[in-house]
């Protein structure tokens, strides 16, 4: 098992706050790339991937997966919007 810390920082959202910049962005360091190399080189092929939210930086890497995977971008929505509907719901819970 292989382990992998790989930080997704604001840093490069555009200024509308979307998430184009990540695959715009081409320089050293470039995050999808980084990714997407892990990915590509896992040797038992599982891979696991989260993030503390998990529903903006980790549904943009997903999403890209499901793409790569000609799922169609209706169900990719609606996948999106369950896990919204389920992140919406905990932060309502009091700990």
């Amino acid at each position: 098992m292989q382990y992998h810390h790989i930080a997704i920082s604001e840093a490069h959202r555009t200024s509308n706050g979307d998430y184009k910049g990540y695959l715009e962005y081409t320089g050293e360091g470039n995050i999808v790339k980084q990714l997407f190399d892990i990915i590509a080189n896992v040797d038992d092929g599982v891979v696991l991937f989260h993030c503390i939210g998990g529903k903006d930086r980790t549904g943009f890497l997903s999403m890209l997966l499901l793409l790569l995977a000609n799922v169609d971008k209706w169900t990719i929505i609606e996948n999106y919007i369950v896990s919204y509907d389920f992140i919406k719901e905990r932060k309502k819970i009091k700990y």
